[in-house]
């Protein structure tokens, strides 16, 4: 080999170094700053986390409307910051690059689903002011319906991309946990006070049974996600069911006069006060409506109450104490 060729050999071999060693060094500075914003974000959010929690647990104990203000204030950034359909970075689009948490809040997913990831997050607003605002409720259900039906769309209809799934990198787990959320509503609207009929059982067991046998067909799916999916349908068929019965029934109430037959106090996680009245269709027999902690101080067993029984749109008889 010629002492050109050698030359131009050890040339090159000087640049492929060099190129080498500036990216180490750049890789090492791209490591300093993450490394430095990672602190900053940690110490600007530990003490707004500690004051959150003081500020929502002060809140919960001594100022119950005051509590019920700040928690629908975290919920609305828990499911804003949570988006992944465009939402949470259409709104940060103009929050600068070298303020904390800038890469997560301007984050965008063009690999998800438009139509999933929308109705994961809008079902989330939805389900706050179903809690929160009673009075727009008959709207509000109609959407809410609507995108929880979409998520099970994707669930058992996009082959995989959307699954129960923890373990798979494909499946998107984060966005299907919103379909948990009929549960929580069913829990919060307080649907015990309904009189059960044989059409709602075999609607929301029928309902069980062919969502198993999609998600089986469909997805090709495992059969513990395929009885998860079911389950949380069953779910959402009663709570839908309930809501349709109640917030589009425009029936006048028939009042009847019961006695109090009995008193029962539930503590726990979530307490509930019942009183067993008499049944307005077969005295003989009791019924159990749950009622407020004033009214059940207030109660003594013997007393007779006004009990306001409704027809309910789908013909589900609903039912409260009058006041």
């Amino acid at each position: 080999m010629s002492s050109h060729k050698k030359h131009k050999s050890k040339k090159l071999s000087e640049q492929e170094q060099f190129k080498r060693a500036e990216a180490r060094r750049k890789r090492k500075e791209r490591q300093k700053l993450e490394h430095i914003r990672a602190n900053r974000e940690f110490a600007v959010g530990l003490p707004l986390f500690i004051v959150g929690i003081i500020l929502y647990f002060w809140l919960m104990i001594f100022h119950i409307n005051s509590f019920l203000i700040y928690f629908s204030i975290l919920a609305v950034l828990f499911v804003t910051l949570c988006d992944k359909s465009g939402i949470r970075s259409f709104l940060f689009r103009h929050y600068p690059d070298s303020f904390p948490w800038a890469d997560t809040l301007k984050a965008e997913y063009p690999e998800r689903s438009l139509s999933m990831e929308s109705a994961s997050t809008i079902s989330g607003y939805l389900f706050i002011l179903l809690i929160g605002v009673q009075k727009l409720s008959v709207l509000w259900s109609i959407f809410y319906i609507i995108c929880i039906g979409i998520g099970f769309y994707h669930v058992v209809f996009r082959h995989h991309e959307y699954q129960f799934d923890r373990t798979s990198s494909k499946s998107n787990t984060d966005s299907t946990l919103f379909l948990i959320s009929p549960i929580l509503l069913g829990m919060f609207l307080d649907f015990r006070n309904v009189r059960w009929t044989k059409f709602l059982i075999i609607f929301v067991i029928s309902g069980f049974i062919l969502m198993m046998i999609l998600a089986l067909i469909h997805s090709d799916t495992e059969i513990g996600h395929a009885f998860i999916t079911a389950t949380l349908f069953g779910f959402f068929l009663y709570t839908g069911f309930c809501m349709i019965n109640q917030h589009f029934d425009f029936s006048e109430p028939v009042n009847y006069a019961c006695t109090v037959e009995n008193k029962t106090y539930h503590s726990g996680k979530t307490s509930s006060h019942d009183i067993d009245v008499t049944d307005w269709k077969n005295p003989d027999d009791t019924i159990d409506i749950q009622i407020s902690k004033n009214q059940y101080d207030a109660l003594e067993i013997g007393d007779t109450v006004t009990v306001s029984v409704y027809q309910g749109a789908l013909h589900m008889e609903h039912y409260q104490l009058k006041n």
